[in-house]
Formats: C-alpha cells, structure tokens, sequence
C-alpha cells in the first residue's frame, strides 16, 4: 500500500494583485507550469476524456481540460550534484475560482493538487505577501495549493521534502511572475518637482 502525505500552503496576494488577476493567470496552466524549479520542458498532448471520468477528482464544476508531459530534473543528491531526469502526465482541470491538477510521477508517485483563490484565513494574517505589503486582517485574499500526494513508503521522506519544498518555490514564483507583469503594465508614477521655499 502507498504512504500518503498531505500539504497545503497559502500565500497572502500582494495588494497590486486582484484575485481575477492571479485566477485568470492559473487558468492559463502555463504559469502553474514555468516556475517549476525543476523543470527542464514540457509538451502539450492531447487528452483522453476517459482518464477524466474515471477519475473523482475531476469534478463536474470544471472545464478546459488540458494535459501536458512535464520534463523535470530533480535532485537525488544535490550536495554532489546527483540529478535524475524524469517525464510524467499532467491534467490540469479550470474550476470558478482555481484549477485541479493530477500528475503521475516518478517512481509510482500520485499527485492531486488544487491551486485557488480564496479569503485569506486569520491565522494569515501579518505574513509578508512578495511585494512587502502585510495582509489585510479579515479581507484580504490567498493563493492556496491544497496537495494530497501518494508514492512509495520508503521514498516518501525525499518525496515530501523534495515536493514541500519545490511547491513552496513554485508557488512563490507564480505570484511573483504576475507582480513583475502588473508592474510593467501599469503607467510609471508623475514626478514631482520639488517646490523652492
């Protein structure tokens, strides 16, 4: 039987982000997929609907299905360099407000992901959002990832780490992406001319 792991992770928006902003962008897919730490490449495929029905977690809210083949380089044993290439399926499901995610990966690892917008919760409250701004008691909002990952019991210690620490990065780097975008499209700030007293 496969060990199991949990994980969610919630990133307060930055105020210069809208929540429509960050859903529209998810619902793209590919910002989900570059900021991948270790992504080497990825190829569009065509998609079976059967692995969609078959599977439950795939619910009827969603739409624009999408699959993917993810290339990744991941790290065996960094501190002497030790890396292994590995591909894998990934569907990707668009719901209201986020997307689902189901990859098969490496070694018979199963991961279920759900990337959202939602209220940011007061236990978020006070956590530095990208752009150095606190977030809003009670109102403002977060980017969730909610994961429910199954692999082998004897690889889950690296699996964990290696997954905790790569989705912290990835989703860090989305939010990020979409503050250095925003910024570039917004009109520069008048200068003001300093007055002679």
């Amino acid at each position: 039987m496969p060990a199991t792991f949990d994980l969610e992770l919630r990133f307060p928006l930055p105020s210069i982000l809208s929540p429509d902003i960050v859903i529209q962008a998810i619902h793209a897919y590919e910002p989900l997929i570059r900021p991948n730490p270790y992504l080497q490449g990825f190829d569009r495929l065509p998609v079976d609907l059967g692995e969609i029905v078959a599977d439950p977690f795939f619910i009827e809210d969603g739409s624009n299905v999408a699959k993917y083949e993810i290339h990744d380089r991941i790290p065996i044993l960094p501190a002497v360099g030790w890396m292994k290439d590995v591909s894998f399926p990934a569907i990707f499901q668009s719901f209201p407000t986020g997307v689902r995610l189901r990859a098969e990966a490496a070694a018979g690892t199963t991961v279920r992901s759900i990337y959202g917008v939602e209220r940011a919760r007061e236990q978020a409250e006070g956590l530095s959002s990208t752009d150095g701004s606190q977030a809003k008691p009670g109102g403002g909002w977060a980017l969730v990832e909610r994961s429910h990952v199954e692999c082998n019991a004897l690889l889950k210690p690296f699996v964990q780490k290696q997954f905790e620490a790569g989705h912290r990065d990835l989703c860090q780097k989305v939010l990020d992406n979409l503050v250095a975008a925003r910024q570039k499209s917004l009109p520069p700030l008048p200068v003001l001319e300093e007055r002679q007293a």
